[in-house]
Parts: structure tokens; sequence; C-alpha cells
């Protein structure tokens, strides 16, 4: 198999008084240094209107690929994130996200914080989504008319379900089905969870089902025809029910969790491409709205900007790595060790709960980039606003392979992060605490250690006390750890309290690191508490990531797999190189 390469797209470094953008006049790209004046002039201005307008259409050609990174470009003079954090000094890099602008004329308006925004879509904008975004992502996101679907879901619906409840959901029964197949596509990624319920909101439901000329509500209708399935096979779907056997969901808090019955998740995925051009046309507006709402987000901005400028490895690459690693012996974070199934079934290991299989760890990595990467996601309150993509889902052997400008890409992530966030917001009073700190005074092996670390802090009160960290703490931090427990008590979020707490501080961080870092043109791979960059930029991101954790209080170091001095001496050969 070959090589996929992403198109390049390397933004230019910025300065403070000037945004050097790809500028689209005519039908040349031109790469120009603007100050913000010259960007203003250069929209076209409706006479009727007393601000400049302008609407978006963001692509550019690059050895044979197009790429977009951005529907809502900010273009302020400075920045200044979380003002309105005060506890947590900010920082004023000049902050630039590159992208490319085509001007053209719209009604929407600059807003009030030099923001240029697509506040709606028009007929005419909704139509070329498909051409101006999705076409545009070749190796970046998914089209919107490729879904995922149970094997054997579509010929039950056609050969089993009552033709009553389908011409429910639209009197033409194809389309009915196809609009079964769009909402139960949402729940394919459950097949590489270890949770198989997921919540679906109705709102986006009804979005990508809805009539093209009618705003009637039928996603309701095709629940029932899901729930109410075959005799054979009986419910397609399930929805997770409360104490009381009701569906369990709250108004304004969470949405209803559906997952799909055993028979149809058993059965596995199959590819489908969608007939309906109004289901297209609905499917690429919720995902360019989709896209659109994470534009502004600074880690989502890093990536968009990474993502084509990656390349993947084949699958004969992933096997003879695989091999390799397994000949070492390798265990992932988890403590599970990397084997091959061989065609066997899971059931063939007495300790399958303790191994990872590459044969399933491949298959999850088609799913998450062969069809396009996923869209990144901003986690809600609740999980701190993580953000979530493909490679932050990605085995961990599989993510250190991907490489970047065609280089060979170095993890960089904080020295027990979370334990140090938690004795800066809880107030305890050790300093630097490593893993391998806590291992030496239990008196175990520090892999336990940092595998306890991955849950402790979310944990019950209950299931603290049986950690062997929580002897540690209740020895060294015991104010600290009185505290904590303090909080999980008596907080409406209950014992989730404190690792909200600790992933709402590690995003701003991140987000912070990734600003700066951007700043001087250098962008990496995100994922929670690491940064996988290009060897020759790991001191860079390590100095900044050191900078940003003391300016938050927060008292951790960044570690890379390579130690600093071979690193220095790498970078020297490096740059020698590249002046030659």
């Amino acid at each position: 198999m070959k090589r996929t390469t992403a198109g390049q797209l390397r933004p230019k470094t910025t300065r403070e008084s000037f945004v050097t953008l790809p500028i689209q006049v005519g039908d040349d790209i031109k790469q120009l240094p603007l100050t913000k004046t010259q960007i203003s002039n250069c929209l076209k201005v409706d006479s009727n209107q007393p601000k400049p307008v302008l609407l978006s259409s963001i692509s550019i050609a690059n050895n044979g690929l197009l790429f977009s990174t951005d529907l809502s470009l900010s273009l302020p003079t400075s920045y200044t994130p979380y003002s309105s954090y005060p506890s947590y000094p900010p920082s004023t890099p000049f902050y630039s996200h590159p992208s490319i602008i085509y001007v053209t004329k719209s009604n929407t308006d600059i807003n009030t914080h030099k923001s240029i925004d697509i506040t709606g879509v028009t007929d005419a904008f909704s139509t070329q989504i498909e051409d101006d975004i999705y076409a545009s992502f070749p190796l970046c996101f998914p089209r919107a008319n490729y879904i995922l679907i149970p094997k054997k879901l579509k010929r039950n619906l056609e050969r089993y379900v009552p033709k009553e409840l389908l011409k429910k959901i639209d009197s033409n029964i194809s389309l009915a089905i196809e609009k079964c197949l769009v909402l139960v596509s949402n729940l394919a990624s459950t097949y590489y969870s270890d949770n198989r319920w997921k919540k679906l909101s109705s709102t986006i439901l009804h979005e990508q089902t809805k009539k093209p000329t009618s705003n009637t509500y039928v996603y309701k209708n095709i629940i029932t025809a899901l729930l109410h399935g075959t005799p054979k096979d009986g419910p397609m779907i399930e929805i997770l029910k409360n104490e009381d056997g009701n569906d369990s969901y709250q108004v304004g808090i969470h949405s209803k969790y559906f997952k799909l019955s055993d028979n149809y998740f058993k059965a596995g995925l199959t590819r489908y491409i969608i007939q309906d051009e109004s289901l297209i046309k609905n499917r690429q507006i919720c995902l360019y709205n989709q896209l659109k709402s994470v534009t502004n987000n600074p880690i989502v901005s890093n990536l968009l900007s990474v993502y084509p400028r990656l390349t993947l490895p084949t699958l004969d690459e992933l096997i003879l790595e695989a091999r390799r690693l397994i000949s070492k012996g390798y265990k992932n974070k988890k403590g599970k060790k990397l084997t091959f199934l061989n065609k066997h079934s899971k059931s063939y290991f007495t300790d399958s709960d303790q191994r990872s299989f590459v044969e399933e760890n491949i298959e999850l990595f088609n799913y998450l980039t062969q069809n396009g990467f996923l869209i990144p996601t901003v986690g809600d309150i609740r999980s701190g606003g993580r953000v979530v993509d493909s490679f932050t889902l990605m085995p961990s052997w599989i993510r250190k392979m991907i490489k970047i400008d065609k280089h060979d890409i170095v993890e960089v992530d904080y020295r027990a992060l979370h334990p140090n966030i938690a004795i800066m917001l809880y107030g305890g009073k050790t300093q630097y605490i490593t893993h391998q700190m806590i291992a030496d005074e239990l008196e175990v092996d520090k892999q336990i250690i940092k595998k306890e670390h991955l849950s402790f802090f979310n944990q019950k009160i209950t299931q603290m006390k049986q950690s062997p960290l929580y002897s540690y703490y209740k020895k060294k931090e015991r104010d600290m750890l009185n505290d904590i427990m303090y909080e999980k008590r008596n907080h409406k979020s209950k014992h989730k309290v404190t690792s909200k707490r600790l992933f709402e501080c590690e995003a701003r961080i991140m987000s912070e690191v990734l600003i700066r870092l951007n700043s001087q043109g250098i962008y990496a791979l995100y994922v929670y508490d690491a940064l996988y960059c290009k060897e020759v930029d790991a001191l860079d991101v390590i100095e900044v990531m050191n900078q940003v954790a003391l300016e938050f209080g927060v008292y951790t170091t960044a570690d890379c797999e390579i130690p600093i001095d071979e690193l220095i001496t790498r970078r020297k050969v490096l740059r020698a190189l590249a002046m030659n």
C-alpha cells in the first residue's frame, strides 16, 4: 500500500503588526503580509451597509489537494486567553489563525470582536458546502454521503419492519429506510468504545432527518420503528432506562442514551452511501455547523493547521511495527500486552482483558482515518473542555508512527500533570511530584502508580480508599485529600467534580501552550496533556510547556522520550543539513 500524504500547508510565522495569509486573487493564490487595516480594506462593502461584509469560501489547491483550515477567522492584534479566569496568569502573545480567504459579498457583518464569521447558511452557499468544505478535505474530514451501519440493518428494515411504521417517517419507503440508517449511523463509533451507550441530541437528530420543505419532527417515528425491530432479531436499538423504568435523560442537562442491540452490534459494520440528496444536504449542514462551532478553540485551530501536513502509516508498516513491539514485550499505558489475534477469537486467550489486539487496533485506526478524520469536538463542562479527535482516540503505538511534514514525531508530555494540578487547586504543599517519587515512597513499580493515577481523582471515595495512592496522599497531603473528599460529598457533580476541575485546568494550560507555539509557527498533534511534534521542534515545545505550567501555578515539567542533550545535538544536525 502506498503511503497516504496530505497536502502540505505550512503557515508562515507572523509578526505582531502583520498577518501573512494566502489570499485568492482571481485564479491565483498569493502569500501577502497584511495589516488589520489592509484586511478590512480588502473586503467588498455593500453601499447600503456601514460595515464591511464577507462570505468565506475557503480552499486552496496544494499538490493536487484542496485544504481548508477555518470558517471563522479571528484577526486580533493581541490575544489574552482566559481573561474571565483571573486566578490564572494570562499571557498576550500574538495569535494568527492561518486560513485562505476568498473575498466576496454577503449579508454578514464583521462583529465587534473583529472576527470574520459566517453567521448563517444562505441557499447559495449551502448548495456548495460539499465542494467548498468537504471536497477540500480529501484526507481531513468525511464526506456527508458516507456512513457506517450494522451489516444486516438495511435488509431487515426493507423486509421485516411494518410498512405503516415506515410510512409515518416518509411516504417514500426507500427514503424512510435511509433516514433510519442515518440515525443509526450515529452509533457506529460505539463499536470502538468501551461504553456502548451514546447520548444523541434530539436537535441534531431532527436536523439530520427533517424534510427540506418542512420542519416536522420525524426522528421520533424513526426511533419507534427501530425500537419495534423485527420478529427474529428484536429491537434494533435500545434506550437507557432509569431506576423507575423511564428513558434516562434530563431536560436541559443531557440527552437520551442509545445503543445498538446485541444482535446488530455483533453483526459488525458496513459502508453505505446515502442516495437521497436532501439527506446528504442535511448532513452537509450538520457537519459544517459542527466544524464551524469549534474553529475558534485554540486547540482545534492548531489541529486544523497540522492535519494537512500529516503522513499516515501504511498497513504493511503497521504490521511490521506491531511485530517489532511484540518482540520487545510492549504494553500500552493501561498495561495491556500487544498481541496478534492471528484469526483466533478473543476467547482463545484466557487473559484477553489484559491484551490489546493488533487487528482491532488497526480496525480502529481505519475507522478514524480511512474516510477522513473525525471533526474535532470540544467537550462539555463535565469533561473540562477537552478536545477529542481521531488522534486522541488512536492507539498510541500507531499514533507515534505518524509524520509531520514527512518528519518523525516525538511525544512531549507533562510529568504527573493531574497530581500537580490537584496540589495547586486543593492547597497541597508538595512541588514537582512525580510518579517515581510516589513509587519509591510506596516501594511499588512506577507503572502501577501511573495506572492508578489515570482514575484515582475520578473515583468515588470508597474506590479511592482501595487504591495504594490513598495511603500516600493521606500521609503526605492529608489536608488536600480531605478537601477533595469533602467536595466529592457535597458538590452537585459528586465524585466526578474533581476530574472535571483537573480536565478544565489541563485544557486551559494546553490551549495557552498551543497559542504560543502556533505564534512561532510550530504546530503539533494534541493528546490531552501531551503534544506530538517534529523532533526539531521538541526543545521549543518543552520550553513553552514549562513556562506555561509555572504561570498557572502548577509545579511540573515537560518530559520527552528523547533526552534533552540528545535533542540539542540532533537539532544542530538537522539544521545543518537543512542549510546544505
